[in-house]
């Protein structure tokens, strides 16, 4: 299957019948969110949905504020990223006194890797505001507050696990099973004693090529970029199209495949039509 994208379902109110005419959705059950695969990029004027009887869905307008955006990051979460990867929904100011000081929308633990666990420094952005002034100065000094505050960084993380139970327990179990004394221990190695740890992750809901160019080419440190979007019909019911985080290079329990620690370069067959 040559899968591109995910598409989020979020059924309002209980069962609904036409979910039955996608073999993902359980038949006869009611469903809060169901995942629905295309292949092709959304949205739903798509033949398929039209021959099965999917009323029309149409793209809301354009999300009028970060936190609406967030809102939807937040109830697409776990589809969004994995379930090997917690987001930390947590602003607090990082930088030095006198120095460069800003307020990140949160932070991503990635412990997808037994090998090599790493932390994502998010910033959550509408494409209104797709300039290089404003997005990418952003992240540029988001890895300034980072690198000259890093106890600050471990701080406010380590918090936050502690106010998200379930999110704790995940970092401890993953601490024991990889060798680290305890979760104090884990952030430490991730975010004080590795050498170049910052990492940044952009969310947002459209991007123009130049703005994707100057973060993937141009800064030293890796920039992950996630486009969300969302959709609804007339009933109210909405739809959210992303592509996961990292999709093309996460794969399932038990796939006998090399470790994304290991290796910096992949190899991605092209297309019939080609990459949009």
């Amino acid at each position: 299957r040559n899968i591109a994208k995910y598409v989020v379902l979020n059924i309002i109110g209980g069962y609904t019948p036409w979910a039955e005419t996608f073999s993902c959705f359980p038949k006869r059950q009611k469903l809060k969110t169901g995942i629905l695969w295309c292949s092709k990029a959304f949205p739903a004027r798509y033949p398929f949905f039209k021959a099965a009887g999917v009323e029309s869905w149409n793209i809301e307008k354009p999300f009028e504020q970060e936190k609406h955006l967030e809102e939807s990051i937040i109830e697409v979460q776990t589809e969004l990223f994995g379930k090997d990867r917690i987001y930390l929904d947590t602003k607090k100011m990082i930088g030095k006194k006198g120095g460069v000081k800003n307020v990140p929308d949160g932070y991503l633990i990635d412990l997808s890797s037994p090998k090599e666990p790493n932390i994502f420094v998010v910033e959550n952005e509408l494409i209104r505001h797709d300039h290089l002034k404003h997005i990418a100065v952003q992240i540029l000094e988001f890895s300034l507050s980072y690198e000259t505050t890093p106890l600050k960084v471990k701080e406010i993380i380590k918090n936050a696990l502690y106010e998200n139970p379930s999110a704790r327990k995940k970092c401890e179990l993953y601490a024991r099973k990889n060798g680290y004394e305890n979760l104090d221990y884990l952030l430490e190695a991730i975010i004080i004693k590795r050498k170049d740890s910052f990492k940044a992750l952009l969310i947002i809901d459209d991007i123009s090529d130049t703005l994707e160019t100057v973060l993937t080419n141009r800064f030293k440190f890796p920039v992950e970029i996630i486009t969300l979007r969302r959709y609804r019909n007339k009933k109210g019911h909405r739809l959210h199209e992303f592509e996961p985080f990292l999709a093309d290079i996460t794969y399932t329990k038990g796939s006998n495949l090399l470790d994304l620690s290991e290796c910096d370069t992949i190899v991605v067959a092209a297309r019939k039509d080609g990459f949009k």
